[in-house]
């Protein structure tokens, strides 16, 4: 048994002889390892041998006596492919007067270091090549050295080959060497038996559980023995069209790379269809639908409600384009408001169109009809060219085999297989700014579905890469309406130091807006996807005044205060108009300081920052025309510019921070029977309707900030 991590092991072994020489009873002994692998390159160990063994020198038999080895490796091509060994090991109980000692191993010595060289080198398809040479005696010429191949095959190989020397058994010749071992893995050169790949979605993914199926399908592209994947579709499988985007960009470099790809739908949404639109082929279930409805933007306005109750609402605010107050604030959305939000919804809708269309190789105003005519039936979604065919789910493998030529066994899993690289390997970090942005730790709001991204939490995880000398790059996974502005700041300075020392490769998902877009400045490079909501540059600032409600039921506030602004926070009066004026001097210092950040990360005078800011929200492609983003792509490029940036291979390890948050439902959920479990984990999903999810999430914001606290929250929803 063993322990150890990238760079370091430690290894005992516990071993019983059976064996009918006279004097060995028998003996169980214990043995001891240590091995060091700092880099692929180059690694050493030491052994020390029945440890517990009585010492002893004879020349009559076999003989057990402590031994000690140390020895080296070295890997010239940092992988398995080729490696040369060199070893000494030291015999205890050896007797220099004599010279035909024997050791348990067949090995003959009369010095106490014997040394041996080793060599292996990999045959692709096949195997691996393995030769040893030890020389027990060098004043005898004495030598033992052996030459074998392995057969690899899928979890299993088959050795064979020869020992030969000048002492063998006491006497030169030769002899035979067979053997065989079973292992859970393949080893890298095991020819293997092709498969289809099966990616079950039963419920849309989290964001990190989004990124584990985008390594999963990048990882089958590069698989010789995947020759197919398969989508089994039962929920969406992205929470956002962006998410939908990057698993179409996905299933792209499966078939770029040879694979085909099938899809198969039952009662399917838009992100179902953008994911699956590059498909070979899209099956639906005969029952099934196809709901590729319109976008739309729901908002709710809460003044009407407020005036009645006797609630006074008092916000400040830079640019008219930041209308996040107005659902506080207004009986309806402003004129600029309402403009902004159908030209958002417009663009949206253009992407959408235009990748189905293309995807499905048809022309952007049937798609746009079929979206117009929807949700349509099975046949309907056949009919109108968006699905290729019905199919059930054990009729896939007919599917595939239509597909692809001939059938393939559907496995749900990747073959495992055993590394090539040993040490410890250089490292790219994914760091996922998710969720509302808080002043403090993270945490979440319980069945609402809301995450806040805590300012300590981030700042902590961006630290310890940024001194971690394994992680040569940092992936920052934004996916954020923003919040606290001063969170937002320190999330800032975080991202700003980081760049400082190694690349900061910003991927924005669903949303990178207002707070989510200030930390974003600080990153080397920015990526967004056609269906990102970025920018919102802006602030707001103010809270809500009570005391017209308390004075409706009876209730009087009594106040003693030191100073005028003593209570200037309280919702219990409202703001005087001095207070409303220095509002607005502090509102315009956290802009300009927003503005400055901007301006310096993009490399943008203020002025253009200010112009393509007031509050106002961006999709991708016209972040990138604003150059608030650098290019137009998902996770993928994103993680591949860090490798360009640092010059790693697309094998180096991902590590993920910061760790995910515990709670107590997620806890009981994995307490629970496998159906219990499930059905835990989508109450915490998706615990309410969306209607009813709109209400509470649309005053979330305004209950979990602090009054009299500036905040950069973008307000665009988009309705799945």
């Amino acid at each position: 048994m063993g322990f150890g991590g990238d760079s370091a092991a430690i290894g005992l072994s516990i071993r019983h002889l059976y064996s009918s020489e006279p004097g060995l009873n028998n003996p169980t002994t214990v043995s001891l390892g240590i091995s060091s692998r700092s880099t692929p390159y180059i690694g050493f160990s030491a052994v020390a041998h029945d440890i517990n063994a009585q010492s002893s020198s004879t020349t009559d038999g076999v003989v057990i006596d402590r031994s000690y080895t140390i020895g080296a490796v070295l890997r010239p091509t940092g992988t398995r492919f080729f490696d040369i060994g060199i070893e000494g090991r030291y015999y205890e109980g050896f007797d220099t007067s004599k010279s035909a000692s024997w050791s348990a191993t067949g090995i003959p010595f009369n010095q106490g270091w014997v040394p041996r060289a080793t060599l292996g080198i990999d045959i692709p398809y096949f195997g691996r090549l393995n030769g040893d040479i030890a020389v027990p005696s060098f004043s005898d010429k004495q030598y033992v050295a052996t030459a074998t191949l392995d057969l690899a095959m899928p979890h299993a190989t088959i050795t064979g080959g020869a020992i030969f020397g000048s002492a063998i058994g006491g006497k030169d010749g030769t002899g035979a060497v067979i053997g065989a071992s079973i292992t859970e893995w393949i080893e890298p050169n095991s020819p293997e038996f092709e498969y289809a790949l099966r990616i079950r979605i039963e419920q849309t993914p989290s964001i990190r559980r989004h990124t584990a199926l985008l390594r999963k399908l990048w990882r089958a592209s590069k698989d010789p023995a995947v020759r197919a994947v398969v989508f089994v579709i039962k929920d969406e499988p992205a929470s956002s069209l962006s998410n939908a985007y990057e698993i179409d960009d996905a299933v792209r470099v499966l078939r770029f790379r040879g694979k085909k790809v099938v899809c198969h739908l039952e009662d399917a949404g838009r992100r179902s269809l953008l994911a699956c639109a590059n498909a070979d082929r899209i099956v639906i279930n005969p029952a099934g639908g196809l709901g590729v409805l319109g976008l739309r933007n729901e908002r709710l306005y809460y003044a009407g409600l407020l005036k009645k109750l006797g609630v006074r609402t008092q916000f400040v605010r830079i640019g008219e384009h930041k209308s996040a107050p107005e659902q506080l604030t207004n009986t309806g959305p402003s004129p600029t408001a309402k403009s902004d939000n159908l030209e958002h919804i417009n663009q949206l809708t253009s992407e959408l169109v235009d990748l189905i269309a293309r995807g499905r190789k048809s022309d952007n105003a049937t798609i746009k009809a079929s979206i117009d005519a929807s949700p349509l039936t099975a046949a309907q979604a056949i009919e109108r060219n968006l699905v290729d065919g019905f199919a059930f789910d054990d009729e896939l493998d007919a599917v595939v085999g239509d597909v692809a030529g001939r059938r393939f066994e559907l496995r749900d899993e990747l073959t495992a297989r055993a590394p090539r690289k040993f040490g410890r390997q250089p490292s790219v970090a994914i760091v996922y700014v998710d969720g509302n942005i808080v002043s403090g730790r993270s945490s979440q709001i319980p069945l609402l579905g809301i995450d806040m991204v805590g300012s300590y939490t981030i700042a902590d995880s961006l630290e310890k890469v940024r001194k971690d000398p394994n992680v040569d790059a940092v992936v920052l996974r934004i996916d954020s309406p923003g919040g606290s502005a001063m969170a937002s700041d320190v999330m800032w300075r975080a991202v700003a130091l980081t760049a400082r020392v190694k690349p900061v490769v910003v991927s924005m998902a669903g949303v990178a807006a207002s707070g989510g877009y200030y930390l974003a400045a600080a990153g080397t490079k920015i990526f967004a996807t056609p269906f990102t909501v970025t920018g919102s540059i802006g602030v707001f600032y103010g809270k809500v005044d009570v005391s017209e409600l308390l004075g409706r039921i009876g209730v009087n506030v009594d106040t003693v205060k030191t100073s005028p602004s003593a209570d200037a926070e309280s919702i219990f009066r409202p703001f005087t108009p001095e207070e409303v004026e220095e509002l607005g001097l502090k509102i315009k210092h956290y802009y300009d300081i927003f503005v400055d950040r901007v301006s310096k990360g993009r490399d943008l005078s203020p002025e253009q920052v200010d112009s393509i800011g007031q509050g106002r929200v961006w999709l991708g492609r016209k972040g990138v025309e604003h150059k608030l983003v650098d290019e137009l792509g998902g996770l993928r490029q994103a993680l591949n510019t860090a490798l360009v940036l640092t010059g790693l291979s697309d094998d180096v390890n991902i590590i993920e921070l910061p760790p995910p948050q515990f709670s107590l439902l997620g806890l009981a959920a994995s307490m629970l029977t496998t159906e219990d479990s499930d059905a835990m984990k989508q109450l915490s999903r998706k615990p309410v309707p969306h209607e009813i999810g709109l209400v509470l999430r649309s005053v979330a914001p305004f209950i979990i900030y602090d009054p009299f606290q500036p905040l950069s929250i973008s307000d665009i929803t988009i309705a799945p």
